[in-house]
């Protein structure tokens, strides 16, 4: 199960966040096994739910997230050092 499992913090837990497309994914296209693993319907309707929240968080952060903004410190230094270009800021 690890490879559901992001090197992103999820918040300040220090342990990593959910990939939620390949938790969905995989939820459902092996409804079959994990029912063959003992998961009952209500669990695997459960694990479902669990994925479209984690893709509904991600839609949320992804709308805030400025596009082409310096999310680093080296980046900023950088910029303030002039070697690099400046982020333009998105046009509304």
């Amino acid at each position: 199960m690890s490879r559901f499992v992001a090197n992103t913090e999820a918040g300040t837990s220090g342990q990593g966040a959910i990939k939620s497309d390949q938790f969905q994914t995989y939820v459902r296209q092996n409804g079959e096994p994990l029912r063959a693993a003992g998961f009952s319907n209500n669990e695997l309707a459960l694990m479902g739910c669990l994925a479209e929240d984690l893709q509904r968080a991600n839609r949320s952060n992804a709308a805030v997230k400025l596009s082409n903004a310096s999310d680093t410190a080296e980046d900023v230094t950088k910029i303030q050092e002039g070697e690099a270009s400046r982020p333009s800021a998105p046009r509304l």
